[in-house]
């Protein structure tokens, strides 16, 4: 039931408990309960029907009456515009909304926005691929070729080659890394793919120690009874199965010493870090990248590649916080300079939302927002008259008639 209804229902037991106090104060005219219920019933009545006229003339002509009645239609004008007004200058202000918009977390929202719904983030990261896939098809790969060179220029002078190269040794070394090169090798030396690259270099071996008269190479030899280049192969495949086992213990102490070694030979004078960085500098200088990058452009162009480096992107980005600090930071910069100059664009959204309404849409509009209020004005009309009646007979009856009267009329007489 809504509050409409209550209302008018409020008003007609005002109606029906008036008639029924006019005949009962009829045949019970010495009674002063019905007196009193009669009384207290006018009032109800009146204040009902008062604030009933008060309500409608808001909206419409209550019984015809002209005078100072649909009082919103009659000012849509002056209400809207004053509306507009309020929503631009009061409720979102200026100052309002940057403050909020300064209280958001934006690149923090997007993230969690993406990141909560997986197929979403899929389905995002597929349609950039796409695009960035239609993008880079639509250009020259000579163009592209071209710039991707340029860069590696231009990076490659900035990076540590020695200490890419020291880093990644380490790497492979770890317990996690390690186990999975060495279980390849393994594979593969228990297959037999390695046996023609280990006898070819036993051949060299045994060919350099004829060669240079190497006392110790050759006494090393015969103390192993190596004579023959497939003993020497034989004796370097178990002797390597034999390391590469140890190396698959994750507690050995053998890995930090191949690291250490490996190190080492890099510190030294043939692999020195300057060395390696001179080596770097030459290579980028004098090689011509180009038909490299071209060859190989079309091969890394795929959607799956691309949907890996954007992922791995996403990852970075979420992880970096400078990064995220300054987007957010440069898009509620443009929000602002946005709303700066944009900001009166409210204020006509709502007059001409509003003037769109027709007069009975716009009465509907205001019922809607505050027709309750508006109702129990009503209501506490029929309500409030009926107790300031009872009020007033308490008042005149048991007061002004045995008390003050009496004054009055001596004075007067």
């Amino acid at each position: 039931m809504n509050y409409k209804r209550k209302a008018n229902m409020a008003l007609g037991i005002s109606v029906i408990f008036f008639c029924l106090c006019v005949v009962l104060r009829y045949f019970y005219r010495d009674a002063v309960i019905f007196k009193l219920l009669l009384f207290v019933a006018e009032a109800s009545l009146v204040g009902g029907i008062a604030d009933w006229f008060a309500v409608t003339a808001l909206f419409t002509k209550p019984l015809g009456f002209t005078y100072h009645t649909e009082i919103i239609p009659r000012n849509r004008k002056s209400i809207i515009n004053s509306t507009a007004n309020l929503v631009e200058t009061d409720l979102l202000s200026k100052q309002t909304l940057k403050k909020h918009i300064d209280n958001l977390a934006i690149v923090e929202l997007l993230v969690k926005y993406f990141d909560e719904d997986k197929e979403r983030k899929t389905n995002y990261i597929d349609k950039l691929s796409q695009f960035i896939m239609k993008y880079i098809c639509k250009k020259d790969l000579k163009v592209a070729a071209s710039y991707i060179e340029n860069l590696l220029r231009k990076e490659g002078k900035n990076v540590s080659l020695s200490n890419k190269l020291k880093d990644f040794i380490e790497d492979k070394f770890i317990y996690e890394n390690r186990i999975v090169w060495v279980q390849d090798l393994l594979n593969k030396l228990s297959k037999g793919e390695l046996d023609e690259l280990i006898l070819t270099i036993s051949r060299k071996i045994l060919a350099n120690s004829e060669e240079k008269s190497s006392f110790s190479l050759k006494n090393l030899l015969k103390k192993l009874n190596v004579s023959m280049a497939e003993d020497l192969a034989n004796l370097i495949k178990s002797q390597l199965k034999i390391i590469l086992t140890e190396l698959m213990k994750e507690e050995s102490g053998l890995p930090q010493e191949c690291v250490e070694n490996i190190i080492r030979s890099l510190d030294g004078i043939e692999l020195s870090p300057a060395s390696i960085e001179q080596w770097k500098l030459n290579l980028l200088e004098s090689t011509d990248f180009k038909p490299i990058i071209e060859a190989q452009l079309p091969l890394a162009i795929n959607e799956i590649s691309i949907n890996t480096i954007v992922e791995k992107l996403w990852d970075y980005f979420k992880e970096n916080s400078t990064i995220k600090s300054a987007i957010d930071r440069g898009i509620k910069e443009l929000i602002c300079d946005l709303l700066e100059e944009n900001h009166n664009v409210i204020g006509s959204i709502v007059s001409d939302t509003l003037n769109n309404f027709t007069d009975e849409k716009l009465n509907a509009f205001v019922e809607d927002k505050a027709g309750e209020d508006l109702q129990w004005i009503r209501i506490n009309g029929s309500v409030l008259g009926g107790c300031i009646g009872l009020v007033l007979f308490g008042f005149l009856n048991l007061i002004f008639e045995p008390y003050v009267s009496p004054i009055i009329r001596g004075l007067l007489s």
